[in-house]
């Protein structure tokens, strides 16, 4: 039943109708005319339509029936089929109206709502879109404007519609539009681009109001493909163009076996194809197999619900003649005879590319902002402060996770919304009847919302109280926030839970004073450390000179030996002279070790090899009452560190494990390959490196240690002897070795259980050294070779000079590097190989040797030093590939080496 929406609108119909009725009487009664004119029945359907949409339907089948009922009653004569096909435009057209009709409305309402999503869809078009003033001087554009015409979104703002048109079409559209004469202008142009190529668009422009200032849109579209079917289309509109106006759908007819028999002239600017093209052609021809099989579906359907009339409507895609596949909405349904028998196949099809596009824009901004919020509410809930919204009534609007949990209880996020604070404060209450304090959050949280609706300010707040049962602390930020009209909504807030931090605020001062105490122990530490550095450097600079002098001593002393008989009353007293020198190299070396300014040469080689050398020196080291027990590993990894150093290692151990068994014990040298884990060192509070490591363990039976010496035993001068019976070095050279070569130490020990120490090298991959593998001797010692020796201290000189001269060699010498290059130019033999000094005034031995190589590019160099600060050692190591000397040496040592070095 139709619904009445107006007396006029009815009242007009019933004398439309009724005159339609009265006018038909009057053709066939009076004028006695057979032919019916129905042009005038169109008037009531649009009306209808217009105004009732599908339910003015109704007018056009009472017109349809009183056309055939004027048939059966007035002329036989007159061919039904025509009215038939009549009656069927009436309500066609009826229902196409209706569609139209209700689509019109439903865009207008799309309209409202797509204007709040304006920006969205003003920066994702795919048109380019300009925004102008009054002026014509752009004032917004979109990033498809600036892909299209190539310039950045400052230079186009700088801009107007004259400077970008290459004609003057779309500025005098603009002063159209602008002045009034025009509401909305759809014109074609071709506009500038920045590199000078033009470029054809569609424009569509209009006027509306921005707050108050007059603004002109123009959306210009890339015509560039359109232009080329446009000129194959053109005819065919002008030809067509009052049937395009009426219907933009393409109606038809298709046999039983799916072959057009009828097309109206819509099928060409629809799919490009003319009607005797489309005509005779099969269905199949235009689809792809995936909607050909959902066509059939349906029609199989359609034709088991028969006689069942209705019409069905679905969505299918069907080819462009240029290949593109155009989505569709068809309208179809089975005619039947009058047997009820299907006959053909009619309908509609319109194209729905636009509202496709439109569909996918509005689905993508949908779903940018379920997107949007969904983020929002993904990382509000996975942070651990406290974030919440409120209304002016102070009730919830939004909570994260974090609020509901930790103030609120309760795990639904969406509970919260529409309550307040003072409603899960009662809730916990009365959950808990027997603590009356469990929760006091809610008043507070109420009255710091009042004071940012009153203030209408920012504020920060340091809340506390019980929560929960606990005492607890937040910090606390409020802030109110507006609607777009100025009007306060509402508060918007996050805290943060601090009760950590106010604790440890309290665990801070209780260690203060603590710390304070270990301030002034680290302090003590300090000046010893200070202290012992003094002492080193001291020690390391005597030592330095003290090589010079010992060089000399035992060097004469060697060169007397060697000139007096075994016999002679001098022998024993020169032998003394030299076993003195020797004890006390030995202790300048430990000096320089101590100090940290020895010179090390390291080399690749097996500890094991080393225990085997050293397993007699250390058993008489050690006494007949300490049994040596040695655990080698069957295959060891090698190690790189200068062998003297090792070797001090072991002793040192040795002999400190030696003074902690007095009455007799064991002493156990093991090695073992081991793989060390970063979680290793951790837990032992080492510094290193995780990897594969050469582990040298030297345990004893001794007395042992507590902890508390334990802790200090690697500082130097630390000891536990009797006062003349320790230096208090011999752990702290063995730490400090250790280091040098990137390993570490560890200890274990308990008063009366013994001592293990674990010293632990890094592995190397590379083999032994060739030249610590062999240690060939030196068959002889003299030579007639020539040498130049550059030393400045004239003792160690002439020393050296007789030495040598001694075994044949013939001698030149000089006090430092410029006196080398004037004994050098006075000489005009060959110079087989220069020893000198590093460090001496004027010129140093290396820029000496460097000033003589082009004078004798065979000759071999020997450096000499006892010091590491100088050109040739870095870090306490010795460059590679470099000769070299460590001050003290003895004549043979000398001698040895010289030769050793000519033969190379």
């Amino acid at each position: 039943m139709i619904k009445i929406e107006s007396e006029r609108q009815i009242t007009l119909m019933i004398i439309l109708l009724a005159f339609c009725c009265v006018l038909m009487f009057y053709f066939h009664k009076v004028i006695g005319i057979g032919i019916v004119f129905t042009h005038f029945f169109y008037i009531p359907i649009i009306l209808a339509s217009l105004w009732w949409k599908k339910k003015g339907v109704a007018v056009a089948v009472f017109l349809a029936m009183l056309l055939i009922i004027s048939h059966n009653y007035f002329r036989e004569f007159a061919a039904i089929a025509n009215d038939y096909l009549r009656a069927l435009m009436f309500v066609v057209i009826s229902f196409t109206i209706a569609l139209l009709s209700e689509k019109i409305s439903i865009k207008e309402k799309a309209l409202r709502a797509s204007c709040e999503r304006y920006r969205v869809l003003f920066e994702t078009a795919k048109d380019a879109i300009f925004v102008s003033d009054e002026t014509g001087r752009f004032v917004d554009v979109n990033q498809a404007v600036c892909q299209s015409l190539g310039y950045s979104r400052e230079e186009l703002l700088k801009l107007s519609p004259k400077e970008i048109d290459a004609d003057p079409t779309g500025y005098n559209a603009f002063c159209k539009v602008r002045d009034g004469l025009t509401d909305k202008l759809i014109f074609e142009t071709n506009q500038k681009k920045k590199d000078g190529t033009l470029l054809p668009v569609e424009i569509t422009g209009s006027f509306f109001n921005d707050n108050g200032q007059q603004r002109a849109l123009a959306i210009a579209r890339d015509i560039t493909e359109r232009k080329l079917s446009e000129e194959l289309l053109r005819e065919s509109e002008a030809k067509h163009r009052l049937l395009a106006e009426n219907t933009v759908d393409c109606i038809w007819q298709m046999n039983l076996d799916l072959k057009f028999t009828y097309i109206n002239q819509a099928i060409l600017p629809f799919l490009g194809y003319t009607t005797k093209e489309w005509i005779g052609s099969k269905l199949s021809e235009y689809c792809s197999s995936e909607n050909i099989e959902k066509i059939q579906a349906i029609i199989s359907d359609a034709l088991a619900n028969l006689p069942d009339k209705t019409a069905t409507v679905f969505e299918a895609s069907f080819y462009h003649k240029n290949g593109e596949e155009i989505p569709c909405e068809v309208n179809g349904k089975i005619v039947l005879n009058d047997a009820g028998n299907p006959i053909y196949f009619q309908g509609t099809t319109r194209n729905i590319t636009e509202r496709k596009k439109a569909e996918k824009v509005l689905k993508e901004s949908n779903d940018r902002q379920r997107y949007l919020y969904s983020m929002t509410r993904l990382m509000c809930d996975n942070l651990p402060d406290l974030i919440w919204t409120k209304d002016s009534e102070n009730r919830f609007i939004f909570a994260n996770k974090a609020c509901c949990e930790k103030l609120l209880n309760t795990k639904d996020t969406d509970e919260p919304v529409g309550k307040t604070d003072m409603y899960f404060a009662k809730r916990e209450r009365e959950s808990h009847p027997e603590n009356p304090e469990y929760h006091k959050f809610g008043e507070m949280c109420m009255d710091s919302d009042s004071a940012i609706l009153e203030t209408k300010k920012p504020l920060k707040f340091d809340e506390s109280g019980n929560l929960k049962g606990k005492f607890v602390y937040f910090d606390v930020y409020k802030a109110p926030f507006w609607d777009e009209n100025g009007k306060l909504m509402g508060t918007v807030g996050c805290a943060r839970d601090i009760t950590r931090e106010k604790e440890i605020e309290k665990k801070i001062e209780k260690e203060q004073k603590k710390a304070e105490k270990e301030k002034l122990k680290l302090e003590a530490q300090l000046r010893q450390s200070q202290k012992m550095e003094a002492i080193g450097t001291l020690a390391g600079g005597v030592a330095h000179d003290f090589n010079n002098l010992l060089t000399v001593i035992l060097g004469n002393a060697q060169l007397a030996l060697m000139n007096v008989i075994k016999d002679n009353s001098l022998r024993k007293g020169i032998e003394e002279i030299k076993k003195a020198g020797e004890k006390a190299a030995s202790l300048t070396h430990q000096l320089l070790a101590f100090s940290r300014k020895q010179i090390v040469q390291p080399k690749i080689l097996d500890i094991n090899e080393l225990l085997t050398d050293m397993e007699k020196m250390l058993g008489r080291l050690i006494g007949e009452d300490i049994e040596l027990l040695t655990i080698p590993a069957s295959v060891l990894w090698q190690v790189e560190i200068d062998p003297g150093q090792i070797e001090q290692v072991l002793l040192n151990l040795a002999i400190n494990a030696r003074d902690a068994m007095p009455g007799g014990g064991k002493l156990t040298l093991e090695t073992s390959n081991v793989e060390l884990e970063d979680i290793y060192f951790r837990n032992r509070g080492v510094e290193s490196t995780p990897g594969p490591y050469v582990m040298l363990a030297v345990s004893d039976t001794g007395s042992g240690m507590d902890k508390e010496t334990k802790e200090h035993i690697f500082e130097p001068f630390f000891t536990t002897k009797e006062v003349g019976k320790g230096t208090g070095l011999g752990l702290s050279t063995v730490y400090g070795i250790v280091k040098q070569n990137n390993g570490f130490i560890w200890v274990y020990s308990e008063p009366e259980q013994g001592t293990v120490f674990k010293v632990y090298l890094p592995k190397v991959k590379k083999d032994v050294d060739t030249e610590e593998k062999e240690k060939k001797p030196v068959a002889k010692l003299d030579g007639s070779e020539t040498v130049l020796i550059v030393e400045d201290n004239n003792s160690l000189r002439n020393l050296a000079q007789s030495a040598l001269r001694r075994y044949g060699y013939k001698v030149l010498d000089a006090e430092n590097g410029e006196d080398a290059l004037r004994v050098c130019k006075e000489y005009d033999g060959q110079i087989d190989l220069m020893i000198t000094d590093v460090v001496m005034p004027k010129m140093g031995g290396r820029e000496a040797a460097k000033r003589l190589r082009p004078l004798y590019p065979q000759m071999k160099v020997i450096y000499m030093s006892g010091y590491t600060d100088n050109a040739i050692v870095h870090h306490g190591v010795l460059e590679p590939g470099l000769n070299f000397l460590e001050k003290p040496f003895t004549p043979e040592t000398l001698a040895r080496k010289v030769r050793k070095t000519l033969d190379k």
